[in-house]
């Protein structure tokens, strides 16, 4: 999983490419691998202009909205990919670039899926955001989409009616060079100090994900998948951990106890508490006890490391 794509802080190694020919290899990708019951279709514009990209990345971004489109139609539907140039001004949001009207290239795919809900369409480039079930997936595909096109200069339109249809419109600035990423490090871009940080959480793929984005951005991060790990890794760490993100809902052991395990090792330990729930209840408690901050799931990047940063600097 590019989680440093999801970040923005993959370097982008661009190079002149037609779009078509990035969709078609996406297109035989997905015969391969999806449900037969998924017929797919293509139009494309063979007069588009070039693109000035990173393929692999543009790849990437297109696949993973494809293959979210495809878990959107278990039954089988009809999946659309078509490409086409046109004249936009960027949204506000858009990636810095020239201001006014100028030329995309788009790529619009089309499902005829379940749908997304209105009050949802605007959160599912957030980072975790999922509405599949525990282990059917990560909830990052869409976010990495997301960041890889506005890595290059473009952005992502999404409209959809439940039960009937889901559109995404892809936009990428036409013949252009895209900004080359430098490393962030060389540009003192991270906003982490190699401070390290024990991690519990018993969703393996959160916990992987969220270790590997903390160290994309300076920390270092320890990783325990039950509570009870946590609370033996950090008596053996104590005087070495700077801080500790704590999941309040776990199998083994709830948060609020390991709260309080955590804090008879070391009474002035730092632990930021995050839960899928809202802030009432156990972790309301667990503030009101001396936890550090609170975060509610799904949470993106920014919010992470302003928690952390919080945190450690009061």
């Amino acid at each position: 999983m590019k989680l440093l794509t999801f970040a923005r802080k993959e370097k982008i190694e661009a190079k002149p490419a037609i779009l078509n020919d990035v969709v078609a290899e996406v297109v035989d990708i997905l015969k391969r691998s999806i449900s037969k019951k998924i017929k797919i279709e293509t139009e494309f514009d063979v007069g588009i202009p070039p693109v000035v990209v990173d393929q692999t990345q543009i790849h990437q971004a297109v696949l993973n909205i494809c293959l979210n489109a495809a878990d959107a139609m278990p039954g089988g539907g009809s999946l659309r990919l078509k490409t086409f140039a046109k004249t936009a001004e960027p949204p506000a949001d858009a990636a810095a670039g020239p201001s006014g009207p100028r030329e995309f290239c788009v790529v619009s795919i089309a499902d005829t899926g379940q749908g997304i809900a209105p009050d949802i369409i605007g959160a599912i480039f957030d980072p975790f955001f999922t509405t599949k079930e525990p282990g059917k997936g990560t909830g990052l595909g869409l976010s990495i989409a997301h960041g890889i096109i506005k890595n290059h200069g473009g952005w992502i339109d999404a409209r959809s009616e439940v039960g009937k249809f889901t559109v995404f419109d892809v936009h990428i600035p036409a013949g252009e060079v895209a900004d080359e990423r430098m490393d962030e490090d060389s540009r003192g871009g991270r906003r982490c100090r190699g401070e390290k940080i024990l991690v519990i959480d018993d969703d393996h793929d959160f916990l992987e994900m969220a270790c590997e984005v903390l160290e994309s951005e300076g920390c270092s991060p320890v990783s325990a998948n039950t509570g009870a790990g946590g609370i033996s890794i950090f008596e053996r760490m104590r005087d070495e951990l700077d801080l500790v993100i704590l999941d309040m809902m776990m199998l083994d052991m709830d948060g609020a106890e390991v709260f309080k395990r955590l804090r008879q090792i070391k009474p002035d330990a730092k632990v930021i508490v995050c839960s899928g729930f809202s802030r009432d209840g156990q972790a309301s408690a667990t503030l009101a006890d001396g936890a550090a901050g609170y975060l509610q799931k799904p949470f993106g990047l920014d919010d992470l490391v302003k928690a952390i940063r919080y945190a450690l600097d009061k």
